[in-house]
């Protein structure tokens, strides 16, 4: 059995194939997205989840919270 590339399994996103994509919009600033900042892939929730894989951790962490959350309700 003869696997098929990736690109026939997974399509890039638009901006990946036409060269747009930057690699410093991986990481979301948080003060940016705290303080209502930030583009729109990280400020709009629907663009985030819409463009975001969710994990099994991620989903965990939404559902659940994380150190960080649960210091913040103290």
């Amino acid at each position: 059995m003869t696997l098929k590339p990736w690109r026939e399994i997974a399509v890039p996103h638009p901006d990946v194939l036409d060269g747009s994509y930057q690699q410093s919009e991986i990481a979301a600033d948080i003060t940016a997205v705290r303080t209502g900042k930030a583009g729109r892939e990280y400020g709009d929730a629907a663009a985030f989840f819409e463009r975001t894989f969710i994990t099994e951790g991620m989903r965990l962490l939404l559902i659940q919270g994380g150190p960080a959350t649960q210091q913040q309700r103290r």
